[in-house]
């Protein structure tokens, strides 16, 4: 239990800091929009600071806003309503002054996203900023412990950052716009690992306070936001934050990294795959049958068993449209193996617990299991799941690992985490740092055919593009050894989108019929959405995209939005608009999207490195029928190259129907490089858009 002391003094970390006053102004902050170099970038951060204290965690924001531009710098994207404290103020050249106190003063704003131009909700902002003016914040809320001590609770187990950050956390330390100076304070008491990462180029000052040690950044530049970012390759520095593991503790710094892996894969992983399972008489027969009659080599017989288990199955994590499993489901999946009275059950908050699905449970903390029984671990039932059919995203990636095994194939493990989310560092030291378990099977001269058992809507053997080019700390489980291994991007031939169209001018009425089929990354980045939809609603779906680029679409019909054995299908029929005159505008490709995001306008400079979603492949033909006496004003026959891939386009008119003949091909071909080479981004986005949808003219023959 913590001092009575520190009891009296939680209380007042509740209430709104009374009083609190903020620094006077320097005249050489006003003095800021007299720099024309300053007043371009719109804003100035003043100060940052991140304060890690054991009962709460603060968070100090001070902006010199220049311009209209600026406003966004002030912009929160992080301010909870579990706030137990609140100050700030909006400062004016004049002296005025507009004090902020509570949540409720702040206002909601909306952004168009730079990596998909949709509108989004960016967070709050401060009530009253002009493009001159001074922001001062300052916010705190409670940790896990914190928390405890306050509500009189046990303090045991709790965690040294606020509750919704779970066991793992980062933050990185830029911004859009440049940072003066960034402080990170971390006090004696707070014993989470805090580890600094990005800094080349950049000096980090240990210094101390009263309340801690402090860590100091100067000058950092801003990235101004641009598409296809991400923020964690973004070259500025990043603090991370993460719960220890006590039976592993003394090889987080001294020991090599590996060494600390090798230990987490004995201490937890091995016992979590083969031995926290439960299996009877009905997983056994499940087990023979989805093995009768393999053939090939180790790398055939995964997939195939794969392919049978997932016909076989159900995974109530990822229900698709129509699917209503009993309402028991659930908790026999998760407590099966107390119905088969196979070992005894721990809640997970108090077990050590490894999710396949949505990475390792972390807000409620690790125990590690060797401290106890095998009884007291949390046992999978694979007799359950055999039995019933009904998988969730943890049991799903276990029953196919012993699946595997019952074959005597050694399922290589892969620890990864979603790139948009963390990307995998080996010398960060924490399971926590994974969002998913992957499963892989080697063969000689073959590269690791890796399976997600967990999302039905994946092709058997297809990596997620989430996981691509990123590193993994793999377990090879036929010795049980830790090792590191990069994860390669797929092929651009995995990923193809195909449409085939017909368009009918003739009659001076468009009408237009396409069959498309969708393979790889772009079918699962559509099923994700139509899986959950009815019939219906992915018709109108599909319509609503096709109306963006002219189709007006009469006919809609979808086939296999669930099933990820089979291509994506698409087919449609419907109208056009046409005003034929003079001259007859026709775009062969009526309602065609891009293979990438177009942005209606780029910024004209970049500073950070450039991350496409895949690699890919989209090709589309057509076959126009032109009204009598129309003629192409000028055949298209292009291919053109970036080093971020080809793009062709070839349109001309056959002299014998008077048809056109339409073909198109994107070849994406990178996915990653350096800011330097954003002018050939910009050139190969532009020769996309002129692809998709070209504006092939024709004219009246004299």
């Amino acid at each position: 239990m913590r001092p009575a002391a520190l009891l009296l003094f939680i209380p007042a970390l509740v209430s709104p800091l009374q009083g609190a006053k903020w620094p006077p102004i320097p005249k050489e902050v006003w003095a800021m929009s007299g720099d024309p170099a300053l007043v371009a970038k719109g804003a100035v951060i003043l100060e940052r600071k991140l304060d890690f204290q054991p009962d709460w965690f603060e968070q100090t924001l001070r902006v010199r806003i220049l311009g209209q531009a600026g406003l966004a710098a002030a912009e929160l994207t992080d301010l909870p309503a579990t706030l137990v404290s609140l100050e700030g103020q909006v400062t004016f050249p004049d002296g005025r002054v507009v004090p902020i106190g509570r949540r409720e003063d702040f206002l909601p704003c909306k952004a168009v996203s730079p990596d998909d131009g949709t509108t989004v909700d960016t967070g709050l902002v401060p009530p009253g900023l002009t493009g001159d003016c001074v922001v001062e914040l300052r916010w705190r809320e409670l940790t896990e412990v914190g928390a405890a001590v306050f509500r009189r609770m046990p303090t045991v187990g709790k965690g040294h950052l606020p509750e919704r950050f779970g066991a793992f956390k980062y933050w990185t330390l830029g911004s859009p716009f440049p940072t003066k100076v960034t402080v990170v304070q971390r006090a004696k008491e707070m014993y989470w690992p805090l580890i600094f990462s990005a800094t080349a180029g950049f000096d980090v000052v240990e210094g101390s306070t009263s309340m801690g040690t402090t860590y100091t950044i100067r000058e950092i530049p801003g990235h101004p936001r641009a598409p296809f970012s991400n923020e964690l390759i973004r070259p500025v520095p990043k603090v991370v934050v993460f719960k220890p593991i006590a039976s592993v503790g003394n090889l987080l710094t001294k020991a090599p990294a590996m060494d600390y892996w090798q230990k987490v894969v004995e201490f937890f992983y091995k016992d979590w795959y083969t031995k926290f399972v439960a299996k009877g008489e009905a997983y056994r027969t499940f087990s023979e049958a989805l093995r009768k009659d393999l053939t090939g080599g180790p790398r055939e017989k995964a997939r195939t068993i794969a392919e049978r288990l997932a016909r076989k199955t159900v995974n109530i994590d990822q229900l698709m449209f129509g699917e209503k499993p009993d309402p028991l489901a659930r908790w026999a999946v998760d407590e099966g193996a107390v119905k088969e009275g196979s070992a005894h059950f721990m809640e997970s908050g108090s077990t050590f617990n490894v999710s396949s699905g949505n990475g390792i449970v972390g807000a409620s903390g690790w125990t590690d299991a060797r401290a106890y029984n095998v009884d007291v671990a949390k046992v999978s039932s694979l007799n359950y799941m055999a039995r019933s059919g009904f998988v969730d995203n943890k049991g799903a990636a276990r029953l196919l690992f012993n699946l595997l095994a019952d074959e005597g194939i050694p399922a290589k493990i892969g620890l990864v985490s979603d790139r948009r989310l963390w990307m995998v560092n080996p010398e960060v030291r924490t399971p926590f740092q994974f969002t998913h378990n992957l499963l892989g099977v080697d063969e000689p001269g073959q590269p690791t055919l890796w399976f997600d058992p967990a999302n039905r809507l994946l092709p058997i053997g297809q990596m997620p593009i989430e996981y691509q080019s990123t590193k993994a700390v793999t377990i090879d489980t036929a010795t049980w050894k830790a090792g590191v291994q990069d994860i390669r991007i797929e092929p651009a031939t995995g990923n193809t989108r195909i449409f085939t169209f017909e368009v009918d001018a003739s009659s001076g009425q468009g009408k237009a019929s396409l069959v498309a089929n969708f393979l790889g990354a772009p079918a699962l980045a559509a099923r994700s959405v139509l899986g959950t939809r009815a019939p219906a609603d992915r018709e109108a779906w599909f319509r609503e995209k096709l109306g963006k680029g002219g189709f007006t679409a009469t006919k809609v019909e979808v086939a296999n939005a669930a099933d990820p054995a089979q291509p994506l299908g698409l087919v449609a029929s419907g109208t056009l608009a046409l005003a034929p005159g003079a001259t007859l505008k026709i775009n062969p490709f009526p309602g065609m999207d891009a293979p990438l995001y177009l942005p209606q306008a780029m910024p004209a400079e970049r500073m950070e490195p450039i991350l496409l979603p895949w690699l890919g492949v989209q090709e589309a033909t057509s076959t126009v029928k032109v009204p009598k006496g129309y003629v192409l004003a000028k055949p298209v026959n292009s291919t053109r190259s970036t080093q971020w891939g080809t793009v062709i386009l070839d349109v001309r008119q056959d002299p014998g129907t008077g048809d056109l003949n339409a073909r198109m091909k994107v070849s994406t071909l990178a996915v990653y490089n350096h800011a330097i080479t954003y002018q050939t981004l910009k050139d190969y986005l532009n020769l996309v858009k002129l692809a998709v949808a070209p504006e092939v003219t024709l004219e009246k023959a004299p």
